[in-house]
């Protein structure tokens, strides 16, 4: 679309950009009504954002075992999705399905070498690929056009899974 979305570190925001009036907005990452005076506080860092293919939600992948999906342009959360292992010294990464009802995720449950698939409309754990690698999954890829998912990892390896869902 016509905005740029961006986390910085340290606040409870990402911020967009329209980059056709330049106006900033900031959406809170603690969702619509924050309880408890808790609404400029975040216990964890948005390490990678990606937007849905019909680009109607953004995940967030956070340094907290956690990943945000948020409606693009509010601080709506739709789902949390848990049961991974990442922490501040990991380097969380999503990708969207083709179809945007799944979400993969790089793990560091065994090291890194796991990526993670959750179903969005149930928040659940779908399918597991681990040990896939021999170092840490550094990134993800999802393509837009096939149901193909791309891994990158620090032992210099890609590898490609047709029909990862």
């Amino acid at each position: 679309g016509n905005s740029l979305i961006w986390y910085e570190r340290d606040t409870p925001y990402l911020t967009y950009l329209n980059i056709q009036n330049w106006e900033l907005i900031k959406y809170s990452l603690n969702g619509d009504n924050p309880a408890g005076g808790f609404e400029d506080h975040v216990s964890f860092a948005v390490m990678h954002l990606v937007v849905s293919p019909n680009g109607k939600y953004i995940c967030a992948a956070t340094d907290s075992s956690r990943n945000i999906i948020m409606q693009v342009g509010t601080s709506h959360i739709i789902r949390n999705l848990y049961g991974h292992q990442n922490d501040s010294y990991s380097q969380p990464r999503v990708a969207w399905s083709k179809n945007g009802k799944y979400i993969f995720g790089n793990a560091q449950d065994d090291g890194s070498t796991t990526v993670v698939v959750w179903d969005i409309a149930s928040s659940e754990i779908v399918r597991y690929f681990k040990g896939i690698h021999r170092g840490k999954v550094r990134d993800i890829f999802s393509s837009p056009h096939s149901d193909t998912l791309v891994t990158a990892s620090y032992d210099k390896s890609v590898k490609v899974w047709a029909n990862a869902m």
